[in-house]
């Protein structure tokens, strides 16, 4: 059996990610939503699909961190700084339409067909929808559009 390493590049921003034991950084004991955007930032950026959807789904599961709350990280990278302020956007985006269909941060990942009607039934005004961090709103858009390529090129 191969290890999973063999099917992983061998640059060191990659070995860095895939190489941690932890969630947070070292001396950190806790996990914190700004440590888990910082994730799926770099699973973005490293092109790690099945990586950063599974961040993403953690993420959700983490209903007493939400999105609004996450610290503006004040990242001197103007760059990464507005791609981190989209992707606070985009989670918002996906866990709306999640909500909107039902579902519930914190909810259980089984549920019987009563507590899904249940769920439908709730009136849009009652859900729990996420909104932008503050801070997201006030990043100032990058002069040029930011690409990042996939490990194919594109």
């Amino acid at each position: 059996m191969q290890s999973v390493w063999s099917y992983l590049r061998k640059d060191s921003a990659e070995m860095e990610v895939f190489a941690r034991k932890y969630g947070a950084p070292r001396g950190e004991f806790e996990d914190s939503s700004l440590y888990a955007l910082y994730r799926i930032y770099k699973y973005i950026v490293l092109d790690k699909l099945f990586a950063y959807r599974s961040n993403l789904e953690w993420y959700w599961r983490q209903h007493q961190w939400p999105v609004c709350d996450i610290p503006d990280p004040q990242d001197p990278d103007p760059a990464r700084y507005a791609f981190l302020a989209r992707v606070t956007y985009l989670m918002v985006k996906a866990f709306n339409a999640r909500v909107a269909l039902g579902l519930a941060r914190g909810a259980k990942g089984i549920m019987s067909m009563d507590e899904v009607e249940e769920a439908r039934s709730r009136k849009h005004s009652e859900c729990p929808y996420e909104k932008l961090p503050a801070w997201a709103e006030k990043v100032p858009p990058l002069s040029e559009t930011l690409s990042i390529p996939t490990h194919e090129g594109e």
